[in-house]
């Protein structure tokens, strides 16, 4: 028995004193904030999803509007729609989709959040990314209980390239702030200063020139739109208003994405709601500078956004922030059609010109 003993505590000590380490390094490093929910450090991007719906079911009488979406509208400041009658929480979070702001909805729900409102901003993202890739994604899981998915981060393998990344991050001259427990929103410090630093330079940066499109992206179009059926009845059936608008994505996307697709989910879209359009090419969607790159456009156009929306800013002449239903759907894509047309039409104009 002795000789047995002694057997197993050679072969379980090096695994347990392995697992210590291993659960010490993800304690100490945490990089996707969940174990200590200390983000005064964080130099890559937390899983907010996790984080972001733990707080909301923990303080179930804190907030009752909600802003969801992708990473996209996580940059949107809901500061000037707080009120002494709606206190709202940005519930972005990375890669976002429909099938999530349901679950979300439906978990709120479940654990007695009184929810008032909720703003949706949708895009290709919202239709083409398959929402099981995230149950096993470190920096997209979901929130399920108080021990899943919190072990899952204690016992995560080191990885070099993370931290690298981390090391990488922490010389970025524009460092990343989460206020995930006040506001939910993310804060690009410094960036409007190191933008405007040179603009001309900024506005001419490689990091323009691709496209912001994923090679896992799929086609979830009519499962997409069930989806948000689903989330509108549950609206209707609670009490809850519900606006949804589109994101103005950035024009090198715009243009590399199937339009023919996106036209067809807005199209359905319509069917459901009446939704306000920022997306297509437009002044905002042209101009680099109203970017970080070709994914995320810049608080000042969030807050333009929230202007259409909430305080009645008229739309522009070429549509940014026009209210679609499905009675000008038609009209709203043929303008799309033509005003991408022209864009490309110029482009290549502009393009043989400086070659000659």
């Amino acid at each position: 028995m002795k000789k047995f003993t002694r057997i197993l505590l050679f072969f379980l000590i090096p695994v347990f004193t392995t697992l210590g380490l291993i659960v010490s390094y993800n304690y100490i490093l945490d990089p996707y904030g969940v174990i200590k929910e200390d983000f005064s450090s964080v130099t890559i991007e937390p899983n907010q999803r996790c984080i972001k719906e733990k707080l909301i079911i923990e303080h179930p009488n804190q907030f009752d509007s909600f802003l969801m979406g992708s990473s996209r509208v996580g940059y949107i400041d809901i500061s000037p729609l707080q009120s002494e009658h709606d206190a709202w929480y940005n519930m972005s979070y990375s890669e976002a989709v429909a099938s999530e702001h349901l679950y979300d909805l439906k978990l709120f729900l479940k654990y007695n959040v009184k929810i008032k409102n909720i703003l949706i901003g949708v895009d290709n993202i919202t239709y083409s990314v398959e929402p099981s890739r995230h149950l096993n994604e470190a920096p997209r899981k979901p929130y399920i209980n108080r021990f899943n998915p919190l072990i899952d981060y204690l016992v995560l393998l080191p990885k070099y390239s993370l931290y690298k990344e981390i090391l990488e991050e922490r010389k970025n001259e524009t460092p990343m702030t989460y206020d995930i427990h006040a506001t939910g929103g993310v804060y690009i410090k410094k960036a409007k200063a190191y933008i405007d630093r040179d603009i001309e330079a900024w506005i001419n940066d490689k990091r323009f020139t691709k496209p912001s499109i994923l090679p896992y992206y799929t086609n979830r179009v009519d499962k997409t739109i069930l989806e948000i059926a689903e989330i509108i009845a549950i609206c209707k059936q609670n009490g809850i208003n519900y606006t949804f608008f589109t994101n103005p994505v950035h024009i090198i996307t715009y243009s590399n994405l199937d339009l023919d697709l996106y036209y067809n989910f807005i199209k359905q879209l319509s069917s459901l709601t009446d939704f306000y359009d920022f997306s297509g090419v437009n002044s905002i969607t042209t101009n680099n500078y109203n970017y970080y790159e070709t994914s995320h456009y810049r608080p000042h156009i969030g807050s333009l956004m929230i202007k259409h929306i909430f305080d009645g800013l008229p739309p522009t002449e070429d549509n940014f922030g026009k209210l679609v239903s499905n009675k000008n759907i038609d009209a709203v894509i043929a303008f799309k059609k033509k005003t991408l047309a022209h864009y490309v039409s110029k482009k290549l104009n502009h393009s043989t010109q400086n070659k000659e």
